[in-house]
């Protein structure tokens, strides 16, 4: 099993946001691979900051797709992307004095990205088209 298994009810439709989506979900299910090899604390570091790059990177880019669209709810939606930035910086910090298990990191992780596409994302995208309409 992997934390975070992409089915096709993720699929947003924004062709950009979908390859974003599915990169983010396969980073995840790196370290649950390493886990399950038995180097999840190995590699829990470097996989949390690989998370964060990416994390950092998808929402500049779903950000600007909501400013270049005048998203009313970007505020809020910006507010959730701020907040998991945060969760993971934190997690980085305690991983360093091995205050935190990789298969929780990896629950949390998968856990958060199927909630946020299926939600606040999926708001978004359908915001999006029936605005260009």
């Amino acid at each position: 099993m992997e934390f975070a298994r992409w089915t096709e009810d993720l699929v947003t439709g924004h062709p950009q946001v979908d390859t974003q989506h599915r990169r983010w979900y396969a980073l995840v299910n790196e370290l649950h691979e390493a886990i399950v090899a038995g180097r999840g604390d190995e590699v829990l570091g470097a996989a949390l900051r690989a998370v964060y790059d990416y994390t950092d990177f998808h929402f500049s880019a779903e950000e600007g797709l909501m400013q270049a669209h005048h998203y009313p709810a970007f505020g809020s939606h910006r507010a959730t992307h701020l907040a998991l930035k945060r969760q993971v910086k934190d997690l980085i910090e305690r991983n360093a004095t091995r205050k935190v298990l990789p298969l929780t990191v990896g629950l949390f992780l998968g856990n958060w990205l199927r909630d946020h596409i299926e939600t606040v994302d999926r708001r978004f995208i359908e915001w999006e088209r029936a605005a260009a309409r």
